[in-house]
């Protein structure tokens, strides 16, 4: 009689099938920087939660057995998940020592993402409160630093860093070279989020400017996705570190509480080889010589290959005596964009509001300035509350006519969205959905913050 399998525990499962439960248990990976996740603070919390308790799973199965161990510890060393908070600094420095007395571990880490928060509420501001808190800070960082220096197959980064004279992490990363980047493993990287929070005031150097930070990643060979929050210009690079040639590779690219120059964005959009992908949200412009029309020309190398555009400058502060923002002119050139999402300042140098509520002629133009292969149109909105009643009798009438325009010279058109700040929320009359129904386009109101958004801004 042939002998019956019985299964008492992990232990005794076959090794395929370990593989396949360990999988499940690698960490949940972030594509957004801290910024933007924490604009969904449930979300990202819930998600670091899970990732704790996967890694506590892991930890738990390398403790049980020697079997066990061998296929959990290559998933566990494969993310470093890095808190700057008092009990988060601790960890990570066990785990620099832990790599460096075992440098085989390195070479399984293939994602690292630090943040200043966690899911129980701790943030970096309380470590601030003990007396040795600089020095602390800077020791993090120098460890965070270290680890990546030394894993040769990473292939993401989720990095939040704090720049002063006194703390950096990206003075770690000023020089690399192209023996550097062999030797270290950014050959692999493909995909890199970058927050950094500074005063830009006062600085002995400049590691953390972007022109510094866009020098190094000219040397990431396979670097195609690069989300950017809170990157400045320094006067200082400016004059003495141009911005690199070409990216070969880079597709994505999102820049959020944008401080850059004009000229400093042009630049990086035009070294950009394969781009499809562009935002750009701005907390403060500072066009100089270079307004708003020029980014389109920094984007025209890309015509015929970017498919996504996002330019939102309702909330940016301007430079004293530059208040007026040129618009940034026809976008009919751009024959593969499929979605836009824009504000009125980008479009009409004037905020679609303050266009709508004076039945401007410019809003007439949209349609021709609009390639016709848009299938995508999301409009941003930032509406006072008592002008709520007299815009929506003025949009209406606005969005009748732009029917029309659409079948003839948007035809590809699927979706519009009209965006809107939280304080203005408002639905589309029926009649109005109809009728944009009826040409074949989906119309939706929306406003920041609500459950649907697509897309949070």
């Amino acid at each position: 009689m042939a002998s019956t399998y019985q299964c008492t525990g992990l232990i005794d499962l076959p090794d395929e099938l370990l593989l396949h439960i360990a999988g499940y248990l690698h960490i949940i990976r972030t594509f957004q920087t801290q910024a933007e996740a924490f604009k969904s603070k449930e979300l990202e919390r819930t998600r670091q939660r899970e990732n704790h308790l996967r890694q506590k799973t892991l930890y738990a199965l390398c403790l049980s057995s020697r079997r066990l161990r061998s296929v959990a510890e290559p998933v566990l060393y494969s993310a470093l998940l890095s808190l700057g908070t008092r009990n988060g600094k601790e960890k990570t420095a066990l785990f620099y020592r832990t790599i460096f007395q075992t440098p085989a571990l390195a070479r399984h880490i293939q994602y690292v993402e630090n943040r200043f928060d966690d899911h129980l509420g701790n943030t970096l501001a309380d470590a601030f409160e003990d007396e040795d808190a600089v020095e602390a800070v800077q020791n993090y960082f120098d460890n965070l630093a270290s680890i990546i220096l030394n894993a040769p197959n990473i292939q993401h980064l989720s990095l939040v860093s704090l720049e002063t004279n006194e703390i950096s992490i990206w003075r770690h990363f000023r020089y690399m070279p192209h023996a550097r980047v062999l030797a270290h493993g950014f050959s692999k990287l493909q995909i890199m989020c970058i927050q950094i929070q500074t005063s830009n005031t006062g600085f002995e150097d400049d590691f953390a400017c972007f022109r510094y930070i866009a020098h190094g990643l000219a040397t990431v060979p396979a670097l195609h996705t690069l989300k950017v929050s809170g990157v400045v210009t320094s006067r200082a690079s400016q004059e003495t570190t141009t911005l690199p040639g070409k990216f070969e590779f880079l597709e994505t690219v999102e820049i959020s509480d944008c401080m850059l120059d004009f000229d400093e964005v042009i630049q990086f959009t035009s070294g950009c080889k394969e781009l499809k992908y562009f935002k750009c949200h701005w907390a403060y412009i500072n066009a100089g010589d270079f307004p708003p029309s020029y980014l389109c020309r920094g984007l025209l190398p890309h015509k015929h290959n970017l498919e996504s555009l996002h330019l939102d400058m309702r909330d940016a502060g301007h430079r004293t005596g530059h208040s007026a923002v040129e618009s940034l002119g026809c976008l009919r050139e751009f024959t593969s964009l499929r979605s836009i999402t824009m504000c009125g300042a980008a479009l009409f140098a004037a905020t679609l509001s303050q266009l709508v509520l004076q039945s401007s002629p410019l809003l007439r133009q949209l349609a021709e300035l609009l390639p016709s292969s848009i299938e995508n149109l999301t409009l941003l909105l930032k509406i006072n509350k008592h002008d709520m009643e007299v815009f929506s009798v003025h949009l209406g009438v606005w969005l009748v006519k732009f029917t029309e325009d659409c079948a003839a010279k948007l035809p590809n058109l699927k979706n519009l969205s009209i965006m809107t700040t939280p304080v203005a929320p408002f639905s589309a009359p029926p009649v109005l959905t109809m009728l944009f129904k009826d040409v074949g386009i989906n119309l939706r109101f929306s406003h920041v913050g609500s459950t649907d958004d697509a897309e949070r801004l």
